[in-house]
């Protein structure tokens, strides 16, 4: 079980950091938006994401308890393909608006999202099964290696994807093979699981502890680790482009920003992945809830440093993105694995846990 699980991590990562990334060529290239509306329909786009999801993910864990982990799964898988298939052909199904943004665009959008919820919460939930023979910890860190190459495959290679057929086909055609590209990886996950993973069906009655009585500790930690995952990315190219057009004005902001912006979030990225496996091998040696707070405090140190730093060329700046990217993915993996040892196997309790990420997203 342990290689679907593995596999179906990659995918989930892969298919999020594509469609966060190719939705701006859609817009340009196929939909036609204008540029002064680019903005406000990326905005409506990742509300529409986590609300979604803020909503999906208890729905799905305590469906999951009635028809069963699996099956779920697929389910999610589906509903992905479906959306990721409307992506391209927005405006062809169905024309009009919906406050700037085309409706074909926010069904479509909707159907991702609602599967993509279904699938990270029975990640969890897998996970919580397989830890019951395995170490929690080491469980975490191997998804969190997946998550970390399925990110860089899709932001190396999916992402650019579209640039290198465009020298054979038409950008339209280039962008669409893309997402057939990432629709074809999602079905070889979808059919790998269905023959390979077992229909489990776990009640939350099989732990002692309810939703009710859930360690607010463990919840805590899935918005934290979130918040970890996201804030590099969010934040930081728009510290670095503040900072190039306070101290780099004779240079073109836009594309000496852009470059730094991309340098430093892969060296984050790259210490990441390469610091998952330390994560692993002391997991046993160390206490998830203390190392997790270890993590954060570190993190909001790094956070608070950049105040010292005066240029994106800095030296500094290198080593707190570093730093920063252990943070990362050492969130993650204390995070899951603290939830799993606290919790169990019960799909309800993993869905609290996903609503607890989109919150801290939010």
């Amino acid at each position: 079980m342990r290689t679907p699980l593995l596999l179906l991590s990659f995918t989930n990562i892969a298919s999020f950091v594509f469609i966060t990334a190719s939705t701006s060529y859609l817009l340009v290239f196929l939909l036609k938006i204008e540029e002064s509306k680019r903005g406000v329909t990326l905005g409506y786009l990742e509300t529409i994401d986590q609300v979604v999801s803020l909503v999906g993910c208890p729905l799905w864990g305590m469906l999951s308890e009635v028809i069963g982990q699996r099956d779920v799964c697929l389910v999610g898988i589906s509903l992905m393909i479906v959306g990721l298939i409307l992506h391209p052909v927005a405006l062809i199904c169905i024309p009009g608006t919906l406050a700037e943004v085309p409706r074909s665009l926010v069904l479509a959008r909707i159907l991702f999202s609602a599967g993509g919820s279904a699938t990270v919460t029975m990640l969890t939930t897998f996970a919580s099964f397989l830890a019951e023979n395995q170490d929690a910890t080491k469980i975490s860190s191997l998804l969190g290696i997946s998550s970390g190459i399925g990110a860089m495959f899709s932001a190396f290679i999916l992402n650019r994807l579209p640039s290198l057929l465009a020298v054979h086909l038409p950008i339209s055609q280039a962008i669409s093979a893309t997402f057939g590209m990432m629709v074809l990886i999602l079905f070889i996950t979808g059919a790998i699981i269905l023959v390979s993973v077992p229909l489990m069906i776990s009640s939350s009655k099989e732990n002692s502890k309810s939703v009710t009585e859930y360690d607010i500790a463990a919840l805590t930690s899935g918005l934290i680790a979130r918040i970890n995952t996201v804030s590099p990315h969010l934040f930081l190219p728009l510290w670095i482009l503040q900072k190039c057009r306070a101290y780099h004005p004779d240079r073109d902001v836009f594309k000496f920003s852009k470059s730094t912006s991309s340098t430093l979030l892969g060296i984050c990225q790259l210490f990441a992945l390469a610091s998952a496996p330390i994560f692993a091998i002391f997991g046993k040696k160390i206490r998830p809830k203390f190392a997790l707070l270890l993590m954060t405090a570190i993190g909001a140190l790094s956070y608070s440093c950049l105040f010292l730093v005066r240029s994106p060329m800095d030296t500094q700046l290198y080593l707190l993105m570093i730093v920063i990217g252990v943070v990362e993915i050492g969130s993650v993996i204390l995070s899951l694995a603290y939830h799993i040892a606290t919790c169990g196997v019960s799909g309800k309790k993993s869905g609290v846990y996903g609503l607890m990420g989109s919150l801290g997203i939010i």
